[in-house]
């Protein structure tokens, strides 16, 4: 399996294995670089709020495979993307439905609430 453990910001796009991804000026990336980016991948993400890291296996399907890598949870989602690039998760478990939205900036990729683009939710430290 190909290890990305990061990705590049090049002026309003973004480089994913060798893929050139669209962005817009702020560096959110829109619904088709979301789906190049996520779809068929596994992420390994710092969540900000509680500092666990958190793995998503995105599955073509609409299945999405969560697991808290910090006290070892898991956890199932279906999932769509939005128009906008926003990656829209609802549980079957205990864990809060949301939407995400990735940004690259400073060399890093970055997930947001779309409500507050201005606050880090997760920072992506691995793509598989």
């Amino acid at each position: 399996m190909k290890r990305f453990p990061w990705i590049m910001s090049l002026g309003v796009g973004v480089l994913f294995a060798g893929t050139a991804l669209a962005a817009d000026a702020e560096g959110f990336l829109d619904k088709a670089a979301v789906e190049t980016f996520l779809v068929d991948h596994k992420i390994t993400f710092a969540r900000h709020a509680d500092n666990n890291r958190v793995k998503w296996d995105i599955r073509k399907n609409g299945t999405l495979y969560g697991e808290n890598l910090t006290l070892n949870s898991k956890d199932t989602a279906r999932w769509t993307i939005d128009d906008k690039g926003a990656l829209c998760l609802k549980w079957k478990g205990n864990s809060a439905d949301a939407c995400r939205v990735f940004a690259t900036r400073d060399a890093k990729t970055q997930m947001f609430d779309p409500a507050n683009t201005a606050v880090v939710v997760g920072t992506i430290e691995q793509v598989d």
